[in-house]
Order: C-alpha cells, then structure tokens, then sequence
C-alpha cells in the first residue's frame, strides 16, 4: 500500500490472510488485511475465484474498497497484492447438518503441458475517477524434475 503523509509517500506491507467463503457455483474469497505502521488498520474485502463453465475462463475477480488513510488525509492506495492460493491437495473442513465434511477445492484449472510461452496472465483494472489500466505477465514454465 501506498499512503500519503504530506508531501511524502509511505509504503506499507501489510500480510493478507485469504479464506474460502460459501458461493452458488464459484469459489468465494474472503481477503482480510492488517496494516501496523505508519497506518493501523485491518481491511477485509471478498473475491470470487470463477470457473470457466460460468466465465469462458478462469478469473480471479477481487473487490478492493477504498481505504481511509489518516483522519482527513487522502485515501490509502492499494498498490499490488501477491498471493498463493493453497497446495495441492488441500482439504477443508466445514461442519454440513451436524456433520464434518470434507471439502477438496478444484483449485484454478491449468492445462495438462505448460504452454510453449508460459502461462499467461492478465489483470484489468477500473478506478473512481473512470479511469482503467490493465497490466500483462507471463510466468515460465517449471523446470522439469530429472530421474
């Protein structure tokens, strides 16, 4: 985050802790944020992790609201979050009429080889003021384990 404090900006890191929330059909997210110093806050906000079947492709959607930075002072500015969403594997548990159940999420579907480029990412963005940006990342195929 970035947080203007007179004619200075500050960055702050801040460790986001991501839960599954219940959703019809996609995978809710839950994101919540504590920021310590030189503002203490604690942000939560939610995220939709929506499969292909109802978006023609995997997406990670996520809301980020606007954050009071000091009393009267300008808006803290959210400038990037870095996350990793569970191994795999991962089991959940979560209590249905009175029983314990497990839960397996299907996680973000990648295809069967890694693409000749790499995966390819994208991330778009609208602002308040109308405004949008987008930005582009590719990320290399995993080296492969030799025998």
């Amino acid at each position: 985050m970035a947080i203007p404090i007179g004619p200075e900006v500050v960055k702050e890191r801040a460790p986001v802790t991501i839960l599954r929330a219940p959703h019809e059909g996609d995978i809710a997210l839950w994101f919540f944020a504590v920021g310590e110093e030189p503002v203490s806050a604690e942000i939560a906000f939610s995220g939709l992790l929506a499969g292909a079947a109802t978006t023609g492709g995997e997406r990670i959607l996520v809301n980020v609201p606007l954050v009071q930075g000091l009393p009267e002072g300008p808006d803290v500015a959210v400038t990037g979050l870095h996350a990793t969403f569970g191994p795999l594997g991962l089991t959940y548990y979560e209590r249905v009429r009175g029983e314990v159940v497990p839960y397996t999420p299907r996680g973000i579907l990648l295809p069967k080889k890694c693409p000749r480029d790499g995966f390819r990412f994208s991330a778009y963005f609208s602002f308040l003021d109308g405004s949008r940006a987008s930005a582009r990342a590719t990320v290399p195929c995993p080296q492969q384990r030799r025998r």
